[in-house]
């Protein structure tokens, strides 16, 4: 079997990262149905309003509504989404269960999920449309 060096990232990280963290990030709200995540953070463009970053935990793909994003940049946010949701009291408890405890558990869930709350889906501006850097 061959092997291969190590392959120089092509996307450069936004020096905003070095000033954010993972905690940064705060959990907004996920849709069981589609596995979309979302996490809120306060804008640096607008004062006033927040971004939300989500992430769809099946494909790993993220979507942030940010003034980068919005210009196809990579931004601090799309950054550490994964670690915040990585991060998220419900997936460190996940990760210790059984997988047949884990399945009772998303039955029970189902179960008494309430059905009449609204589903957040991905921002339609500033796609980043692109798995997790990190």
């Amino acid at each position: 079997m061959q092997r291969y060096a190590a392959i120089p990232p092509l996307v450069t990280l936004p020096k905003s990262v070095a000033l954010h963290s993972a905690t940064d990030l705060t959990y907004a709200d996920c849709d069981e149905t589609s596995g979309i995540v979302h996490f809120t953070a306060p804008s640096g463009h607008k004062p006033g309003t927040r971004n939300t970053v989500s992430l769809d935990t099946y494909t790993g793909h993220i979507f942030c509504d940010c003034k980068g994003a919005s210009c196809d940049r990579l931004c601090w946010h799309c950054c550490y989404v994964t670690a915040a949701w990585q991060a998220h009291p419900a997936v460190a408890e996940a990760r210790v269960l059984s997988a047949a405890r884990l399945l009772t558990c998303c039955d029970e869930a189902r179960t008494f999920a309430p059905r009449s709350r609204p589903v957040l889906s991905p921002p339609k501006t500033g796609c980043c449309c692109r798995p997790s850097p990190l």
